[in-house]
């Protein structure tokens, strides 16, 4: 039984998704086990939230009226935005 009825299919973000945490989960299994040093740790995870902000074509792009003056577009600084607090919530 489906419980979003779209019969096997898997939107591409989800695929995307799943694809990048499996590597995640080992990087952090290993690193519990051997211990990793953080440097290697953030690359990792900066290469997979680069991985999936590519290969989704998802990021944060603007945030909003956060001061009452209008949008705030972030422009250029949308994938590094993105980046850092995907990181952030890791």
């Amino acid at each position: 039984m489906s419980l979003n009825d779209l019969k096997g299919y898997v939107p591409d973000f989800t695929y995307h998704l799943f694809l990048a945490s499996l590597p995640l989960v080992l990087v952090f299994l290993f690193d519990d086990y051997k211990g990793l040093k953080p440097i290697l740790r953030l690359f990792i995870q900066i290469l997979l939230s680069l991985y999936i902000i590519f290969s989704t074509n998802i990021s944060i792009t603007s945030l909003g009226n956060l001061f009452g003056f209008g949008d705030i577009a972030l422009g250029i600084f949308s994938v590094p935005f993105t980046v850092f607090f995907v990181w952030l919530g890791l």
